[in-house]
């Protein structure tokens, strides 16, 4: 139960960052969506999605039902990521940091 809250709390973090990284210009995220071939309002949907899911995994400390359908959300956001990573061919090493979020994300489904 406790690695659970350790993770829920963690990708509540990274997700918070995230989301308002890409919403608000930061220009790693802009030379990532560049690279990915990807326009600018799939970043800013991909933060406002993130900062929502971020959201839902903080209210989920008091209702469980909303850390089951953030982590959804951002497991369906993830596995877009990582679709991008391979439709550029990048290497498992430039995709891993986006495998590993989304196997934490789809953990929160069945913890």
């Amino acid at each position: 139960m406790i690695l659970f809250l350790v993770v829920q709390m963690l990708l509540a973090i990274l997700f918070l960052f995230s989301g308002f990284g890409k919403l608000l210009g930061w220009s790693s995220y802009k030379r990532s969506f560049k690279h990915l071939r990807l326009p600018k309002r799939i970043r800013i949907l991909a933060g406002i999605v993130q900062l929502m899911g971020s959201i839902g995994l903080i209210t989920g400390f008091w209702f469980s039902s909303a850390t089951a359908a953030s982590g959804l959300l951002l497991s369906f956001t993830m596995f877009a990521a990582i679709a991008s990573h391979i439709r550029v061919k990048d290497t498992l090493v430039q995709t891993a940091p986006a495998i590993f979020v989304c196997m934490l994300t789809v953990l929160l489904l069945f913890i």
